[in-house]
């Protein structure tokens, strides 16, 4: 089985499956994150799966649904997650970015790519820092979900 690729964080299936990218309109963007999921290439930290719980749409009820995407924190991943906590004492407020340092430490443990829709955020407020700001610091892959479609090829053809 092919090692883990991609780590995938909360918004990105929220936005995806409720505003971009909706599974009514384009199924096949869904099967095709099914198949990456089925061939052990992308998963998803428990901590994501409980933010999503939070929610009213289908979002955790689908990441349920999907065989091995859902992961829980081993010791050394926790380690990792010490650590991005310790550096980044303000970016966990709450829920707010609770799962993130989750989403970087599992790419770090898997020697993965991280996939949000978040941007850098440039500005000087620590609170506000977001994942692409500690993946850059910390040399961890980072993508949206977007390039991450076109780095594996899918294209979805109209009838």
């Amino acid at each position: 089985m092919t090692a883990v690729r991609y780590v995938i964080d909360t918004n990105v299936i929220i936005d995806g499956r409720n505003q971009h990218y909706p599974p009514d309109v384009l199924p096949a963007i869904w099967d095709l994150m099914g198949e990456l999921i089925d061939a052990g290439r992308a998963v998803t930290p428990r901590e994501v799966h409980d933010e999503l719980k939070r929610g009213s749409d289908d979002c955790a009820e689908w990441c349920a649904k999907q065989p091995s995407f859902i992961v829980d924190v081993s010791p050394r991943t926790l380690s990792h997650v010490s650590s991005i906590a310790s550096s980044y004492p303000d970016w966990v407020q709450g829920t707010k970015n609770g799962a993130d340092p989750f989403v970087v430490a599992h790419a770090i443990e898997r020697g993965a790519t991280v996939v949000t829709n978040e941007r850098l955020y440039g500005g000087g407020n620590p609170a506000l820092i977001r994942i692409p700001n500690v993946c850059r610091d910390l040399a961890v892959p980072c993508l949206r979900f977007i390039e991450m479609m076109r780095q594996e090829g899918w294209v979805i053809r109209s009838r």
